[in-house]
């Protein structure tokens, strides 16, 4: 059984270009995308890869799952 409280966080890895999120409520999706506060210069011979760790939860957001989950990401 479920609990109402599902959600899910995503994580950002520091390799990404630099982003702002936007996430309507109404439209409840997940959906990655760059939004950026600037340009994002793309190269034909260089792939843009991008990457992203989620946190899947049924409840409140588990902080300190996250906050774990961030950090090793961040070293990959």
């Amino acid at each position: 059984m479920c609990s109402s409280d599902l959600g899910v966080t995503v994580i950002d890895h520091k390799k990404n270009p630099r982003t702002t999120w936007h996430n309507l409520k109404p439209i409840a999706m997940l959906n990655p995308c760059i939004v950026a506060p600037g340009e994002v210069k793309l190269s034909a011979e260089k792939s843009l890869n991008l990457r992203y760790r989620l946190v899947i939860h049924d409840g409140p957001v588990p902080k300190e799952v996250v906050a774990r989950a961030a950090k090793t990401f961040a070293r990959d």
